[in-house]
């Protein structure tokens, strides 16, 4: 009797010991499970934010080279737009009285304009909407619309006044010089503004 009582408390020694080793093994396992669960969203987290930044690094890098490359064509063709409304001026000042035509080609050497400023960094970055920050992505933004002032006064001076037949009616000659005067004016301005724009909003970008 004595010694089934004393075989069945060495049993449930027995089991107890052999239970307390399955949960601990289950807790050792769930442990790792979740380590490992963990570790992996960690690492994925990661890779995410790393893929993002230099999704954004390369969209402001391109942003950067195509403000600088719309700045260097406007730059090039400024000074042709200053000499034409300085040439307009003086013509309007000595020899409008006596003019019969029309005809703007005296006061250039060439096209008024045939490079053209970009905005395909913008669509990308309306296409991809990378991460960046709210003033830099306004900064953009504004810089992008400030150029349409500039196609503005560009298509106002070619399209809507040269490309219209009126430019060749005689009865229209001197109000034509003095709207080619005001047109190519604007088109100076707006150059001149925007230039000057490109240089602040690069100076900005630099510091990102």
């Amino acid at each position: 009797m004595l010694r089934n009582r004393k075989s069945g408390k060495i049993r449930s020694k027995a089991q107890k010991v052999k239970y307390s080793r399955r949960f601990s093994d289950h807790m050792i396992q769930g442990v790792l499970i979740f380590t490992s669960v963990l570790l992996a969203f960690l690492l994925n987290d990661f890779r995410n934010q790393h893929i993002e930044r230099r999704v954004s690094n390369l969209a402001l890098e391109a942003v950067v080279n195509e403000l600088r490359q719309n700045k260097s064509i406007l730059e090039r063709w400024t000074p042709r737009h200053r000499e034409m409304f300085e040439r307009s001026e003086q013509f309007l000042i000595t020899s409008l009285d006596t003019a019969s035509v029309f005809n703007y080609w005296q006061f250039t050497d060439g096209p008024i304009m045939s490079e053209f400023i970009t905005y395909d960094t913008q669509d990308i970055i309306r296409q991809t909407n990378p991460r960046m920050d709210l003033d830099t992505r306004l900064l953009i933004n504004r810089i992008y619309r400030q150029q349409e002032y500039v196609d503005n006064a560009l298509d106002k001076l070619v399209r809507e006044f040269l490309g219209q037949r009126e430019v060749f009616d005689e009865r229209l000659v001197r109000e034509n010089y003095l709207l080619f005067h005001v047109l190519i004016g604007e088109l100076w301005g707006q150059g001149q503004a925007m230039i000057r724009e490109y240089e602040a909003a690069l100076e900005t970008l630099a510091k990102k």
